[in-house]
């Protein structure tokens, strides 16, 4: 029985970020999940790929319910909100189970930039 890996990415909201003038944002978060997800797969793991939307109650429900041995953690925060990217790592970090990037507390110091200093 192969590992089950979880893909998790920002799901890009095509309006939003073009509101930002950021379209190539969107390319960029889908040409990576595709790397991933294809490297994964030519190593045989078998992959449940979640892109993640707010609010942030759903993310917790989507992590919790995924049937996985492990989480590939792409996910970087949410537009205009830095710190979730720290705050859905801790949802992973919760369950229990092994998690790829850092920890949510490197996460979160590395927003501010005096303390990481």
């Amino acid at each position: 029985m192969s590992l089950k890996v979880g893909l998790v990415y920002n799901e890009p909201i095509p309006d939003r970020y073009q509101e930002m003038g950021e379209q190539e944002a969107i390319a960029d978060v889908l040409e990576e999940v595709k790397a991933v997800e294809g490297a994964l797969n030519e190593l045989g793991y078998a992959i449940v790929k979640r892109g993640l939307v707010p609010p942030l109650e759903e993310v917790r429900r989507v992590i919790h319910d995924m049937d996985v041995d492990v989480y590939f953690n792409l996910f970087e925060g949410f537009a205009g909100r830095p710190e979730t990217e720290a705050m859905v790592a801790s949802m992973m970090a919760v369950t229990g189970k092994p998690y790829t990037g850092s920890s949510p507390g490197t996460l979160a110091l590395a927003l501010d930039k005096p303390k990481t200093k």
